[in-house]
């Protein structure tokens, strides 16, 4: 029997969902319960977010401390986690290019190096002018030190990929069978995610605050312990509107409540990488309110209808593109494109992702170039 590869994971905060997640926390729970039986997996998980499930596929799971400061925890858990996965690992797999950081080191020692970038976190505004540079700086290490780097997002990879020939693109996924939750509630609107100043809750909460929405509801799911400050902001924006409930963090059947409740999802971000949420709204057939970035704007080509742009940080356009939600009956919905379950599946992320972790292995992926 061949031996498996070794992968080790780092930059995710675990698997569980009992906390607040990103797309990498999505990422990890769906793409490697898939491919747990073809590799043998290392992950190391923030410790400070692992009082977790215990999942029921061996994994060797090692969580990582680290100074849990907001400028130092992630710089310093990936350099522990880099030491310990680059003496057991044949393959070290970063999450985002902060973690990275350190891909120098298992380069040294001849492990292959992959990065996934879950999107353009050096240009996120909670970070300083000293951490926009430590960003960047590892954003251009770990281009020049990983063997594959894989980017979640189009438009992020199409940027990178004038300088560099070893970017790919992998969208996120979404669960395989359609899950349809209709609503009568057509006045009821939603968002759920990160409680982050990029999301821009504070342009949807300033629409919800006229009296032109007073007869709609807000629903807001999720949470965001890093970030407690602009959440206090938020909730007491939102204080003297009736209309507006802050749910906190759902998962499992509480989140199928949240969609099921809702008729519209709202994404007014700033910045995106591959929005699960959108992702997972559509597998609900929710008609959709967003931004007009480029992250959203790509699925403009497999959606066909029921869902709404607005410009990017404005308020008035905001509340134009709910005016339009609202003027819609009851009977409309978001209609996909056929090939869009196919085209964002984890079965068929998970795929594509086994074909990269075998061909950077046998060194059938090779850069011929990366221009830092």
């Amino acid at each position: 029997m061949a031996t498996k590869i070794k992968i080790a994971q780092i930059g995710f905060r675990g698997l569980s969902t009992d906390y607040p997640v990103g797309g990498i926390e999505h990422w990890m729970s769906s793409v490697i319960f898939r491919l747990h039986t073809k590799y043998s997996f290392y992950l190391y998980p923030k410790a400070k977010y692992s009082v977790e499930r215990k999942p029921t596929i061996d994994f060797t799971i090692s969580p990582t401390n680290a100074i849990w400061t907001k400028n130092l925890e992630t710089v310093t858990y990936s350099l522990l986690a880099t030491i310990k996965a680059t003496l057991k690992a044949d393959i070290i797999h970063y999450h985002g290019n902060l973690p990275a950081l350190w891909s120098f080191i298992p380069w040294m020692f001849n492990k292959k190096v992959i990065l996934t970038l879950h999107g353009a976190d050096w240009k996120r505004p909670k970070w300083n002018k000293c951490m926009s540079l430590v960003h960047r700086i590892a954003l251009k290490t770990s281009l020049f030190f990983s063997n594959t780097v894989i980017s979640v997002s189009k438009s992020l990879h199409d940027e990178l990929a004038e300088k560099h020939n070893h970017i790919g693109f992998i969208p996120n996924g979404m669960d395989e069978t359609p899950r349809t939750g209709k609503t009568k509630n057509i006045n009821h609107f939603g968002f759920i995610g990160r409680l982050v100043p990029e999301k821009r809750l504070d342009l949807l909460i300033e629409a919800f605050s006229t009296n032109e929405f007073s007869n709609c509801r807000l629903y807001i799911a999720g949470d965001s312990p890093s970030t407690e400050s602009y959440k206090a902001h938020i909730i007491a924006s939102a204080s003297q509107q009736k209309n507006i409930h802050f749910l906190g963090q759902v998962s499992g059947d509480n989140k199928r409540s949240f969609f099921e409740k809702i008729d519209t999802l709202c994404i007014p971000s700033d910045i995106e990488g591959m929005p699960i949420a959108l992702l997972e709204a559509c597998g609900y057939r929710k008609k959709l309110v967003v931004s007009n970035i480029p992250e959203h704007k790509f699925f403009d080509e497999y959606i066909k209808s029921g869902i709404t742009f607005f410009k990017g940080g404005c308020t008035t356009s905001l509340t134009n593109a709910l005016k339009i939600t609202l003027s819609q009956t009851e009977n409309e919905e978001l209609i996909l494109k056929p090939d869009f379950f196919n085209k964002f599946s984890w079965n068929s992320v998970s795929t594509s992702y086994d074909k990269i972790y075998h061909d950077t292995y046998t060194n059938k992926i090779r850069k011929t170039s990366s221009k830092i």
